[in-house]
């Protein structure tokens, strides 16, 4: 999950407007990266929009005060929703290249090289407090960094970051201010963006392939549908890999005959729980993010017909 937002040298400040949404959908903390004086400084643990706000108004005022305009300098910015790892000041991004849990959770820092994350991370098998991204960053990103100085533009050491990430985007700042990417980016006036979902104005409850990563502030269009069959198996987003599967050792909830709790699915895919059946009156469940039928496909409501259907994750 998450969002990432890239303005590189040469492009205008980021819109005020989108800055707010992005954290208003992605509000776990947040943080940002930029380039002066051949250091990539990095201040982050900003868990309010207001914190984020005076932070960011006080880089504007050094890149002034260096003789510098904000369209001169490269700036990453992150904003979290969490997964892996507590919703601390410490486990927002962006992170150094390091093995040292105290240089991965250090809050204002500069580096020759930082990193951000978007997605969701199954390949590594995160320490107790630790996030997804500085487990790989230990294990994967380390190591590259080792053998070659520049590995985050070789292209063979990308393709190796695309193999493990499960679709996930990565984004690479320098103290030259070259930025590197991995994954499928948007870009809208300049201004590169991991995803989108800031834009919308649901809420979809988590990852599946009809709301990769929706977050917003309201909830659901209040489709009414029935409730998800009997065998269905509710999970948790860490718990599905890029492919919609069960990873090794995920536990679901299965729904069964007996049940006090009714669960249903909206049109995109996110679960609710409730006696009722008016998606309007209830909110996405925080526990489990994703319905798979006994068949092994998710499951959403068909819009407008109040019925649900499964949907191939092939």
């Amino acid at each position: 999950m998450c969002v990432i937002a890239v303005k590189e040298s040469g492009v205008t400040a980021f819109p005020e407007a989108k800055m707010k949404a992005m954290f208003n959908h992605n509000s776990d903390g947040a943080g940002f990266a930029y380039v002066l004086d051949n250091k990539v400084f990095v201040e982050k643990g900003l868990m309010s929009y207001n914190t984020f706000e005076r932070a960011y108004a006080l880089l504007e005022k050094r890149i002034k005060q260096a003789g510098k305009e904000i369209k001169d300098i490269p700036i990453v910015l992150h904003f979290r929703i969490g997964t892996h790892g507590p919703n601390s000041e410490g486990l927002t991004h962006p992170f150094p290249i390091s093995h040292d849990f105290k240089h991965l959770t250090a809050l204002d820092y500069n580096a020759d090289i930082v990193m951000a994350h978007n997605g969701i991370i199954n390949n590594v098998r995160p320490h107790s407090g630790w996030s997804d991204t500085q487990q790989y960053i230990k294990d994967i990103l380390l190591p590259m960094a080792k053998a070659n100085r520049y590995f985050y533009t070789n292209p063979f050491m990308k393709e190796i970051m695309e193999n493990t990430i499960g679709g996930s985007k990565f984004v690479f700042l320098d103290k030259d201010g070259k930025l590197s990417y991995v994954g499928d980016w948007k870009e809208q006036d300049g201004i590169k963006y991991s995803n989108l979902n800031h834009e919308h104005s649901y809420w979809t409850g988590g990852y599946n392939p009809y709301s990769y990563g929706f977050w917003a502030d309201s909830y659901s269009t209040g489709k009414k549908c029935k409730p998800l069959p009997v065998g269905s198996k509710l999970y948790k987003n860490i718990h599905l890999d890029s492919e919609w599967q069960p990873v090794k050792g995920a536990v679901p909830v299965t729904v069964s005959e007996n049940m006090k709790t009714t669960f249903y699915v909206d049109e995109y895919g996110a679960v609710y729980s409730d006696r009722g059946g008016t998606l309007e009156t209830l909110e996405p469940m925080h526990t489990y993010s994703t319905a798979i039928d006994p068949e092994g496909d998710v499951i959403i409501c068909e819009p407008g017909e109040g019925e649900w259907e499964s949907v191939k994750t092939e």
